[in-house]
């Protein structure tokens, strides 16, 4: 071939890779969307040492988790000296005197973590001034976000201060005149004046000074005028004047006149001192139930309300019983509206008269009624939720991370996943109760899952969870030599188009087009679609398998095989011919056979149980006598829905038949609103203490229990079933 094509042919192929990465450019990671921030205490006393409770919120709007914090003081008045109390032990902390950051395994979104710093405030007295924070979802503090809250901590005078006033002189003419004072401390300047006592005419300026000066205009000549001298510190202590006159010059007078007035000073001093506050209620040991909570309050001025907070200090509520407002010791005692076991960190809240507060101390308080008891497990890959197969076991693939969501009662503080040697921590979220973490097997087996819960009473308990199939990943290559250069595509079918489009891989945690490990091996798991997969790497005959079909979550494994183009190698280039036919494979992608699964508790009687709902009480003894289908759901598990409609559906037409709908883990009330907002009209019950967890041997919801008219266990059926699928169990 001659010199000029090749030259020309390579010109071609440099101009098409200038393109290709001039129009993809790399993107950054996805910021934090929101965050929110709250204080306490929001003051600390000139020239003292003391502790900031820092609360931060995730109010991100997708699925990122803040790992990095950084705090940052408003001035030199604030020096900090150490970081402690972490919300997540295992964080990283890097501090200065004037600010901090934080790397943290992760905190989720709507999850809320407490962070503590120690400071010194100097020896100025100051208004508020506001921490900033900021937050980030990369390790390194990449495209922070500022937290929305008020951030704001003042310098308060230790003690009371009196203004002293002096030197006040009044100079005039006939239309104007000029009052003048000083104080002893920096305070702001107002003068009330008229031809009455009564006055009706104010001139204020706010500055912080202690030479005041104020001037009053349009007034009339040959007039007697009264004022009043008011100056107020940063504390809100004020100094008053007495009443006061003056009479303005005759008409026409061009000359001003000044006098000085002798007065007396009325000093107002403001009330700075906070409540005190005792608790008499014993927390060293746990509790079955919240025990009623009582103590004093005192103040000088008058305690004018008491309240508690069982979350330490995000929400207060007043208490149920307070002795006379406004009286200078009063009891007070409430009982916490408290139902679950768990830890509580109780503060309680005192107001005076003038508006100081006074915040306990955080009394932890430990209610154990129950051992912690884990209940209904949930893997997902973003919003794709991992569906047991018949045998109740759970595909992966090698190295894959895959969320896991757990329920559990009995108060955990903390919670285990243990695999082999394998430990995987869980973090509890604090509004839904819920326990996540991530669970990734280095290696392709099988692995059983045990789960290990601690209680505030330091009570453990360990159970079975199921088994997890971590499967050998795909892999590209070229005879036996992987390809590390290649390329896995994935492209999905999009209905309302009526075409096939470059799948989005990333709602679901992975990649498409996907860069090939060292060995040559990809990880996809495709949610329900239809799909194909195109495979190429540089020098090599591109790949495309047949369209395929799945419809439930399904790892994609195969190994792919490509063939060398034909071209010319010039040095490390290489100028190919045209591919313009892909070779096209039929995907083999089949998972391990399991055949049926034979629950170890058909054959068994139905356990003991009495639950109760709004309408009427079902236990084991009511069911007796009819054939019964007890569905077990977790209203926060995403198929409930979907499941109680087939569910009601399939109760209308057999009402011979006992069909009760069972929520784990659950209370009534959270059920039965449940209920309404859902619109259903099938019976559904609260197993708020999951005792049928552990006698059916229950991980995964829907599960569903038929039982005969003895009372006899008949069948465990794991997963969504069908109106039509319901009765094909129940007949056979």
């Amino acid at each position: 071939m001659p010199r000029k094509v090749l030259f020309a042919l390579f010109l071609v192929l440099f101009s098409l890779i200038t393109i290709r990465y001039a129009l993809n450019p790399d993107k950054t990671q996805a910021a934090i969307s929101a965050c929110s921030v709250t204080v306490g205490p929001n003051f600390q006393n000139v020239g003292s040492s003391g502790t900031l409770s820092f609360g931060i919120t995730n109010n991100d709007e997708s699925s990122n988790s803040i790992r990095w914090i950084k705090i940052t003081a408003p001035s030199s008045n604030f020096v900090i000296t150490n970081a402690t109390g972490l919300y997540q032990s295992s964080a990283e902390i890097n501090s200065s005197a004037t600010e901090v950051t934080i790397k943290l395994s992760g905190l989720s979104p709507a999850e809320y973590g407490e962070y503590y710093l120690s400071i010194t405030t100097g020896d100025n007295i100051m208004p508020a001034q506001s921490f900033a924070v900021q937050v980030s979802d990369t390790d390194a503090g990449d495209n922070p976000v500022s937290c929305s809250g008020d951030t704001g901590v003042s310098i308060p005078s230790p003690g009371q201060e009196i203004i002293n006033i002096s030197n006040l002189l009044v100079s005039f003419t006939d239309t104007s005149a000029v009052i003048s004072w000083n104080t002893d401390a920096n305070a702001t300047s107002q003068v009330e004046y008229g031809t009455t006592n009564q006055y009706g005419s104010t001139k204020t300026d706010s500055s912080l000074v202690t030479t005041h000066s104020v001037n009053l205009t349009g007034l009339s000549s040959s007039t007697v005028y009264h004022f009043r001298v008011t100056s107020v510190n940063a504390d809100n202590d004020t100094a008053q004047l007495t009443d006061n006159t003056f009479t303005t010059a005759t008409a026409g007078t061009t000359t001003t006149s000044t006098v000085t007035v002798t007065a007396t000073t009325t000093k107002t001093i403001s009330d700075t001192t906070s409540p005190g506050i005792s608790i008499s209620t014993i927390f060293s040991e746990p509790y079955e139930t919240a025990p009623v909570i009582s103590g004093v309050a005192t103040d000088n001025s008058g305690v004018s309300q008491v309240e508690y907070s069982i979350d330490g200090g995000k929400n207060w509520i007043p208490v149920d019983d307070f002795g006379k407002t406004g009286a200078k010791s009063t009891t007070f005692s409430f009982l916490p509206s408290i139902i679950d076991d768990g830890n509580y960190d109780i503060k309680v809240r005192a107001t005076d008269s003038s508006g100081n507060k006074t915040v306990s101390k955080t009394y932890a308080l430990v209610i154990d009624r129950l051992q912690p008891r884990v209940g209904g497990v949930l893997f997902s890959l973003g919003p794709m939720v991992l569906l047991p197969d018949v045998q109740g076991n759970i595909f992966t693939i090698e190295g894959l991370d895959t969320k896991v969501t757990l329920s559990a009662v009995g108060g955990p503080i903390k919670l285990d996943i243990l695999s082999g040697n394998q430990t995987f921590s869980f973090v509890r979220n604090i509004e839904s109760g819920l326990w996540s973490g991530v669970l990734s097997f280095v290696k392709h087996g099988i692995f059983s899952l045990a789960t290990k819960s601690v209680d505030g009473a330091n009570n453990s308990t360990e159970g079975t969870l199921g088994t997890v199939i971590s499967l050998e990943a795909g892999r590209v290559v070229s005879g036996e030599t992987p390809l590390k250069e290649a390329k896995v595509s994935v492209y999905a079918f999009e209905s309302g188009l009526g075409e096939f489009l470059a799948w989005n891989a990333a709602p679901y945690g992975q990649e498409s087009p996907q860069d090939v490990g060292s060995q040559g091996e990809y990880k996809l798991i495709l949610p329900p679609g239809k799909y194909y997969l195109e495979v190429s790497a540089p020098g090599y005959s591109r790949v495309r398998t047949s369209i395929f079909e799945i419809s439930r979550p399904t790892p994609i494994t195969q190994n792919f095989s490509l063939n060398k183009r034909i071209g010319l190698h010039l040095g490390r280039i290489f100028i190919g011919l045209p591919d313009f036919k892909n070779r096209v494979v039929d995907i083999q992608n089949d998972l391990p056979e399991a055949g049926e699964k034979v629950s170890t508790k058909a054959g068994a009687a139905l356990p003991d149980f009495l639950f109760e709902s709004e309408e009427q009480a079902v236990s084991n003894i009511s069911l007796l006598g009819k054939p019964t289908v007890l569905t077990f759901i977790s209203t926060w598990a995403p198929e409930s829905s979907d499941q109680l409609s087939a569910l009601e559906a399939f109760a209308e037409e057999f009402k011979e038949i006992n069909v009760y709908a069972v929520a784990e883990q659950e209370g009534k009330g959270k059920v039965e609103t449940f209920k309404k907002v859902g619109g259903y009209e099938v019976e559904i019950v609260a197993d708020s203490d999951g005792v049928l967890i552990e006698p059916l041997s229950l991980s995964y919801f829907p599960s569903h229990v038929f039982v005969d008219r003895k009372g006899v266990i008949q069948k465990v059926v794991v997963g969504f079933l069908s109106k039509e699928e319901i009765v094909q169990n129940l007949l056979n």
